[in-house]
């Protein structure tokens, strides 16, 4: 189990990429259960993901929550590194938990990007 809480003090947590919950994009295997990021107050954050992994990791129980805020401030619970070594993501927004959380069970399956 792992909890974070990003500083509340600092608009550049969004901003610049940094997440409660990071692991490589070259890390082959991994696993997470009862992972939560969560932000108290609203007003400077707004965070791309408040998790990213490769998408190999095995993580369930995932949990962003925002405490006297709007769950907005949160665009994604998860983003996942498409392949290993890429800054490429893909990213999974979750179920709202009762207006102040949202939740994602397990880590989801990349979508299929069609060739254009």
């Amino acid at each position: 189990m792992f909890q974070s809480e990003l500083p509340y003090d600092d608009s550049f947590v969004g901003t610049d990429g940094y997440v409660g919950y990071k692991v490589s994009s070259n890390v082959l295997t991994h696993e997470g259960h009862g992972l939560g990021v969560y932000i108290i107050g609203g007003g400077l954050q707004n965070v791309r993901s408040g998790i990213l992994a490769p998408a190999t990791a095995v993580l369930t129980n995932m949990l962003t929550l925002v405490i006297a805020g709007s769950i907005d401030q949160f665009q994604n619970v998860l983003c996942l590194f498409v392949e290993p070594g890429s800054d490429s993501t893909q990213c999974f927004q979750g179920t709202d938990n009762q207006g102040i959380g949202v939740y994602l069970p397990s880590t989801p399956e990349l979508l299929s990007v069609a060739a254009a």
